[in-house]
């Protein structure tokens, strides 16, 4: 049986970053491709043709459930090794825009992260929050064809198609894997210059996070000025999420993606609520007569319990170790035996992207 070593990897700087690009532009033919992937071509045409998923739910506080795809061990190692050389490429192509799931280099003047992204809009009189609807799954297998077929890649048909396919799991990107956060970001390239364009032109400040946007300026945003930020995000095959879209003023205390905005970015009670109704549903769903009737995998329940973690260090990055909510956050989750311990992920998961 054929394996798939990843490499040992180390923190880059921005110039070893763009020679690792280099790497993968270089890559114009599938044969090319395989031989930069380790992979002969008969197996990464099995592999894209033949993607192998494990699908779950992952329960939400309200009551729902959020789909996750993740791919077997085998494919994601390829796609870690993916998403390693089109961090590279995408540095050289970020908008000044985007602050969502930018890999931290050695010689960055700026972490970009959920801390800077709200950042950008302390001191601004008002502040619209748009979201984008089922951001992920938006992003079609064709879109992605089209990405890799184009500039900096213009790679052929056949390598276009078989990386999109890599990649790619029912015609468009799962939620759940490696390469998804990178390729989202570069399929928003042109969304995000024209949405920038509109900001430069009205005198607003945009900045993107995800699917998470936000627009801020000194001026009431007026029913026509989301209309023409609508029409873009439609133009570019997104839907809005109509019902989180909100204009609130700076004495209302805005919100950008979880922070609210007052001298300086701070968490808002909503987001700490959401990890305490976080870690109730987690005290829920571990229950042994709730186990016992396997209303969730325990892949499910380890994924819920990597999020809450995730979310007690994000309060610890905004407002310190010895913060008292942070505290108590984590006793909660871990008990009083656990409350002098270091809560640490086993793996990286979403959260790792924000600090």
């Amino acid at each position: 049986m054929y394996h798939f070593q990843p490499k040992p990897r180390k923190k880059r700087d921005a110039y070893q970053m763009k020679q690792d690009a280099k790497k993968l532009l270089a890559a114009r033919d599938l044969k090319q491709l395989a031989t930069l992937l380790q992979l002969p071509i008969w197996k990464l045409k099995s592999i894209a043709e033949r993607p192998k998923y494990f699908q779950f739910y992952v329960p939400k506080p309200n009551g729902g459930k959020r789909q996750i795809e993740t791919p077997n061990r085998f494919l994601k190692n390829i796609q870690k090794e993916i998403n390693y050389l089109l961090q590279g490429v995408y540095l050289q192509a970020m908008p000044p825009a985007s602050y969502g799931f930018i890999s931290d280099y050695a010689d960055a003047s700026e972490k970009r992260n959920i801390y800077t992204n709200a950042l950008q809009h302390v001191g601004k009189e008002w502040v619209l929050n748009v979201d984008m609807k089922d951001f992920f799954h938006s992003i079609k297998l064709e879109q992605l064809r089209k990405l890799f077929r184009a500039a900096p890649f213009n790679y052929t048909k056949k390598a276009a198609q078989y990386l999109a396919l890599l990649t790619s799991f029912r015609g468009r990107l799962p939620m759940g894997t490696p390469t998804s956060p990178i390729l989202s970001n570069l399929v928003c390239i042109p969304l995000d210059h024209e949405l920038s364009g509109l900001a430069q032109q009205y005198g607003w400040r945009y900045t993107r996070y995800a699917d998470d946007m936000t627009f801020s300026g000194n001026n009431k945003f007026t029913i026509d000025d989301v209309e023409a930020i609508r029409s873009i995000i439609r133009k570019y095959g997104f839907i809005v999420n109509e019902k989180k879209v909100k204009i609130k003023s700076r004495s209302e205390k805005p919100e950008v993606t979880g922070l609210v905005l007052l001298d300086k970015p701070d968490l808002s009670e909503s987001f700490i609520a959401g990890i305490k109704d976080d870690i109730k549903l987690f005290r829920l769903v571990t229950q042994e007569r709730v186990v016992d009737r396997n209303l969730f995998s325990a892949k499910a329940i380890q994924q819920l319990e990597y999020s809450i973690i995730g979310q007690i260090n994000f309060v610890k990055f905004v407002r310190g170790e010895g913060d008292k909510t942070y505290l108590k956050l984590r006793k909660k989750l871990k008990g009083e035996d656990g409350a002098v311990e270091d809560l640490i992920p086993k793996k990286k998961g979403i959260w790792s992207w924000l600090i």
